[in-house]
């Protein structure tokens, strides 16, 4: 491996570069049943009582249906996905609380870095992104609920302080 990043540095520089690309927009529900041996052996040697329903499952038999799921979430994620540079930069121009786009910025560095060490390092799969992808919709949620609730002006005042780790009222 050492000679080939010394002949080949720049080849490997791209080859890590696309498939951390590729790995940040891949994200789907389900991968398909799982085939990897250490799972039923991690089960039979520390909880053998469980080997049975596990390979009895839906999922070890391909019988997990996820299509319905895959429809939407993978769409919600990649909207999400997307949203969060527009709540970054909304948070600059004072559209949206700091805080909450300080942590759209988390997300999406967190998002970034999965994928560049997921996707340099190993081979791209969609369970890798599709782990975190809720960190984008949880700040895509707190971005709009913030809007909205600034909004209100009959709003509890235990509300008006959602998302904002300052302790000063909503605008």
């Amino acid at each position: 491996m050492s000679q080939t990043l010394r002949r080949y540095p720049g080849l490997v520089l791209k080859s890590a570069l696309q498939d951390m690309l590729y790995q940040f927009v891949l994200n789907r529900s389900w991968d398909g049943p799982s085939e990897a041996p250490h799972t039923a052996w991690a089960i039979q040697t520390y909880a053998p009582d469980s080997l049975a329903s596990f390979r009895a499952s839906r999922q070890q038999h391909d019988r997990l249906q996820a299509d319905e799921l895959t429809a939407h979430h993978t769409p919600i994620a990649f909207a999400a996905l997307f949203a969060l540079p527009l709540i970054v930069a909304f948070g600059f121009y004072g559209l949206v609380r700091r805080s909450t786009a300080a942590f759209a910025l988390f997300a999406l560095l967190a998002l970034l870095g999965n994928a560049a060490i997921c996707g340099a390092l190993s081979i791209p799969s969609p369970r890798y992104q599709s782990r975190l992808a809720p960190l984008a919709l949880f700040a895509v949620t707190l971005a709009a609920l913030g809007r909205c609730l600034t909004r209100r002006t009959n709003a509890a005042p235990f509300i008006e302080n959602i998302g904002d780790l300052s302790g000063r009222r909503c605008r």
